[in-house]
């Protein structure tokens, strides 16, 4: 997966994560947009082991 597809599906995870916890959805996306600043600095196996341990809410 390259980086650009990991980032989407990392910012559609945490925010269903946090959704699931029953923020609102303004807090959702703000919450996501604040980690995508982080992510978008990371390399993508970083980004690809994020993925495989389902850590959206950290």
């Amino acid at each position: 997966m390259d980086k650009m597809a990991l980032l989407k599906r990392l910012s559609e995870e945490r925010y269903e994560y946090f959704a699931t916890i029953g923020l609102s959805p303004v807090k959702c996306r703000q919450l996501v947009a604040e980690k995508l600043e982080v992510w978008r600095n990371m390399p993508v196996d970083e980004l690809q082991r994020i993925m495989d341990t389902e850590d959206f809410g950290s």
